[in-house]
């Protein structure tokens, strides 16, 4: 039937009409084959991340040291200690012997291994300007258990702390906020942002912020309190821990390290005029007062 149309067609418009059919069956190939052939296009695209470079900040232990140990600069040190090899880690000891200066930086022997890889594919280049993560010996590295933390951050030379907190639960507790009780003490933190992540045994909350202010003043006053308990608020349930020992070392050793390499928390350290000086202001100006009426 189809032959006998086709026949009738003149020789010009069969032609035209093969053309068009080829056209039209010109996209429907060219999807098959992109469908087939794998996409080089976007792998070879894909960047190579390079490993996040993280400080792991602890006391300096004395290992057969007569004092003799040489001063290093700290920031310098740590920089040239993490560019070395292909490790992720370098550690800064915080050193409080006055002959050795306040802060070394050193690399463990197990950071110096290097992870075997081909040698053909070629290593990607650590930006100088590549965050780097300075965290207490303490501080848990991922976020499967409870933890209250001070770390800060290195971008492009500039120092940037932040507090953290993450308190764990079985079930998503809609978490409204976390409570700081300090030897009785109470404190609300200002959460403005809550993130909840989903772990092994079920989720983590996660409250991480750059210092501020208010957590600058809770912090020194779990250094120098007896007890802290923290209390994650939520919706469906509230969950209250003790804060560790070992969480409470660690802040003392994160600030120090924190100005060992040049940064400054002078801008927290304000502190509010003690009832003296409040009573020495009030009786000037109770005495300017007197005085301005005897002139009257």
């Amino acid at each position: 039937m189809f032959k006998k149309l086709f026949k009738k067609i003149p020789e010009e418009d069969k032609e035209i009409f093969i053309l068009v059919g080829l056209l039209l069956l010109l996209p429907i190939i060219l999807l098959v084959i992109n469908m087939l052939l794998p996409d080089t296009r976007s792998s070879s695209k894909k960047e190579v991340k390079p490993p996040e470079k993280t400080v792991i900040v602890k006391d300096y232990k004395k290992s057969g040291d007569d004092g003799k140990r040489p001063v290093m600069q700290t920031a310098p040190s740590v920089k040239d200690a993490i560019k070395q090899g292909n490790f992720s880690t370098a550690y800064l000891e915080i050193d409080k012997n006055p002959r050795r200066g306040s802060a070394t930086a050193d690399i463990s022997p197990d950071s110096r291994k290097k992870t075997e890889t081909p040698k053909v594919r070629k290593e990607p280049t650590i930006s100088p300007s590549a965050p780097i993560r300075y965290l207490d010996e303490s501080t848990p590295r991922d976020r499967e258990s409870d933890a209250v933390y001070l770390y800060f951050m290195e971008i492009s030379g500039s120092f940037w702390p932040r507090f953290c907190i993450q308190a764990t639960a079985k079930s998503d507790p809609q978490a409204t906020g976390f409570k700081i009780s300090v030897d009785g003490r109470e404190h609300t933190l200002n959460t403005p942002a809550l993130k909840t992540e989903k772990i092994s045994k079920g989720v983590t909350v996660i409250y991480d912020m750059p210092l501020d202010k208010q957590a600058y003043d809770i912090v020194q006053e779990m250094i120098k309190g007896k007890k802290t308990t923290i209390t994650l608020a939520g919706r469906r349930e509230n969950i209250t821990r003790t804060v560790s020992e070992d969480e409470v070392k660690g802040f003392p050793r994160i600030i120090e390290a924190f100005e060992a390499v040049g940064g400054r928390l002078d801008y927290l350290k304000t502190e509010k005029p003690s009832n003296s000086s409040a009573k020495t202001k009030d009786a000037k100006k109770t005495t300017k007062t007197k005085d301005t009426k005897k002139t009257r």
